[in-house]
Formats: C-alpha cells, structure tokens, sequence
C-alpha cells in the first residue's frame, strides 16, 4: 500500500479552501461596496426628506428615502440589498446629521426658498386694490 504524500495532500486541502473562500470573499467585497455607495446617497436622501416633509413624519419619510436609494441603484444591486438594511444605514447617518441639523438649521432650508424668501415683497399683492383679479 501506497502512504499519501503529505505535501501533496496539504496542496489539495488548500486548493479546496481556496476554491471556496475566493467567492466568498469577492462576494463579501461587493456587499462592502454596495453599502459604501448607498452610505454615500444618504446624507443628501435624508436631508431632502426632512426639507420635504418636516418634522412628525419619521414613517413618511423613511418611506420617501428606501424608495429613492432603489431607484438610483441598478436593477442589479437593488435585488441584492433589503429594506432592513438600508433602514439600519438609515439609522446611522441619522445620528450623525441630527446633531449638525440642530446646529445649523439652514442646512435644511433651500437655497431657492431662501432666496425667494429674501426678495418677498413686504405687503401681499392680493392686499393691493391696484392690483386687478
């Protein structure tokens, strides 16, 4: 009888692992990765959806931002990522803007409802009997 060659047989274990772990890995990789993206949509998504909707809406507006981050992904990457995940990303980047939010509360306010708000005549024009209608 034949002894195994133990060089040979440590080889094939370590190809066998390799044949596992490499998938394993790139797919670990590409989750980190698509989380990295949808981390980077947040900050904006979130703040928009407090400028849209206000306060007292937390539901509404979580709502407004899944529905956002799904349509900017790929068909591709949307499949592959839960609502459960995206509303724990949520959660985080929540906690850091909140504080900057109460900071600075123009960070909420549009630049156009500013502007408009800075030029907005004194007395309403429906107030002036010259003005017809």
């Amino acid at each position: 009888m034949m002894k195994p060659n133990i060089f040979a047989v440590i080889t094939l274990a370590l190809l066998a692992l390799a044949a596992i772990a490499v998938p394993v890995l790139r797919h670990y990789k590409k989750g980190a990765a698509l989380e990295s993206l949808i981390r980077a949509l947040l900050p904006a998504l979130t703040t928009e959806a407090e400028k849209l909707f206000g306060g007292g809406t937390g539901q509404i507006k979580l709502s407004w931002v899944i529905d956002q981050v799904y349509q900017r992904l790929p068909e591709q990457l949307a499949s592959r990522v839960s609502v459960a995940q995206i509303e724990k990303l949520v959660d985080a980047v929540l906690g850091k803007l909140r504080p900057l939010w109460a900071a600075r509360p123009e960070v909420l306010m549009d630049a156009a409802v500013n502007a408009a708000l800075s030029v907005w005549p004194e007395t309403d024009q429906y107030d002036n009997p010259e003005c017809p209608g």
